[in-house]
């Protein structure tokens, strides 16, 4: 199988190129920071800034033309943005929302006329907990994570007819750089300073007990090498948990539990 995947500098996307490459798959790694000194067995790797319609384009083309043809994509490219809603500007929202959504619009679009034509293709979407329980002080993430469910399950119903299955995975706390790596915003109101130093205090401290970035690799080479891959596959007892509390317990109590996971109860309490 040959496979692109976007966002492989580092994390869950470095850990699914290297994976499937040890499988026996041909992998072309998109990297916004260009190709490394020692890729992985199995695994090219390319200049990808899925923020650029032409590197996007080039991308997909120069896969293309070294590997004849595509079967699979997996979207993995995404970064966080912290800060609440009201001190993000409109720009710094664009940005995240250029790359986490946008990009994988782009590169979706880019191949999907090859899956069309060979009547097959697998396309594969890193979601996250965020995109069904909402990550305070970090909304503009979390919106481009609800935005890419939304944009998955419509992908789905479309595509279906020419034998191109699509899915999403959905990691829970994964011991990433994503919160170390974190753009903060420019213009921080200072009233927020308490709750948002204790969400940020609680996220990296979810994320360094988090699982590694290969369980997440090894689900999508499940869905991948599934013979009939469903839309949806969770990874982790903490977006399992989160899920099914969802479904059964009251609204209200649901957002309080939220409100404690993420301590924004304690600077209430000083």
């Amino acid at each position: 199988m040959i496979v692109l995947v976007t966002g492989t500098s580092s994390g869950i996307g470095q850990a699914t190129a290297s994976r499937l490459g040890a499988a026996g798959h041909t992998v072309f790694a998109g990297r916004p920071d260009g190709p490394s000194n020692a890729p992985p067995a199995g695994v090219i790797e390319l200049d990808l800034d899925v923020r650029s319609d032409d590197s996007v384009a080039a991308f997909v083309e120069t896969s293309l033309a070294r590997g004849g043809h595509i079967d699979a994509l997996v979207n993995n490219a995404a970064y966080g943005l912290s800060g609440s809603l009201e001190e993000t500007t409109i720009a710094e929202a664009r940005q995240v929302l250029d790359t986490n959504l946008l990009g994988v619009v782009r590169t979706v679009r880019a191949l999907l006329p090859h899956f069309r034509r060979n009547r097959g293709g697998r396309i594969v979407n890193v979601s996250s907990g965020a995109g069904f329980t909402a990550e305070p002080f970090a909304g503009w993430y979390t919106a481009s994570k609800f935005a890419v469910e939304g944009f998955t399950e419509t992908l789905w119903h479309e595509v279906r007819p020419f034998g191109v299955h699509v899915s999403l995975v959905q990691p829970g706390w994964c011991r990433t750089n994503i919160v170390r790596d974190a753009v903060f915003t420019a213009q921080p109101v200072a009233d927020y300073d308490p709750w948002r130093q204790a969400c940020i205090a609680a996220a990296s401290g979810y994320l360094e007990a988090g699982m590694p970035p290969d369980d997440v690799a090894r689900c999508v080479q499940r869905v991948l090498e599934a013979r009939r891959p469903q839309l949806r596959y969770r990874v982790g007892a903490d977006v399992t948990s989160s899920f099914w509390f969802r479904r059964i317990l009251p609204a209200g109590l649901f957002h309080a539990l939220v409100h404690r996971y993420y301590r924004l109860h304690e600077p209430g309490r000083r």
